[in-house]
């Protein structure tokens, strides 16, 4: 199934615009925060569930944070969608913590706090890659008024003769 799929993202002409600059970045971004993190986060609800006797997310709990990361990974691949996807993943780094120090903070399992501590300063990277994105977007932006302006200003003095006959 998977070969098709990708036969198919090979042959067909149609592109999907991803909020990314390139697609090294998007499959970057969404190999760490995407997989990466769902990955993680499934396996510590599950382990602190054994560790702690308690039930962590379950159910429609546990179906709004899929769909948080899911809606997330959707924004990501479409143009225009960078602050959503960066919204959607922050709240899902936050749910995905929240869900995690419940089960400790009630079992009383202090020794397990540095998860918690872990899971949390993934979002700062998390953080970064949305501002680098950003920030190559409105240097482009930045660069291209700027060439602008100096054409604007410059450009009528080269193509204007001066009054001795030469041109500027």
């Amino acid at each position: 199934m998977l070969g098709l799929a990708w036969l198919l993202a090979l042959t067909l002409p149609a592109q999907l615009h991803s909020a990314w600059t390139n697609a090294a970045l998007w499959h970057g971004h969404e190999m760490v925060f995407g997989f990466g993190f769902a990955v993680i986060t499934g396996f510590l609800l599950t382990a602190i569930r054994n560790w702690t006797g308690l039930q962590t997310l379950h159910r429609w709990p546990l179906a709004l944070l899929a769909l948080l990361w899911l809606t997330a990974r959707f924004a990501n691949a479409v143009d225009g969608g960078l602050i959503p996807a960066f919204i959607f993943d922050s709240l899902f780094g936050l749910g995905a913590a929240d869900a995690i120090t419940y089960p400790i903070v009630r079992a009383r399992q202090w020794k397990q706090m540095g998860l918690i501590s872990a899971l949390i300063r993934v979002l700062g990277p998390l953080f970064m890659a949305y501002a680098y994105t950003l920030l190559i977007q409105f240097s482009l932006i930045l660069w291209i008024l700027g060439w602008s302006l100096f054409t604007l200003q410059y450009l009528p003095y080269w193509l204007r003769p001066r009054v001795d006959g030469h041109y500027g």
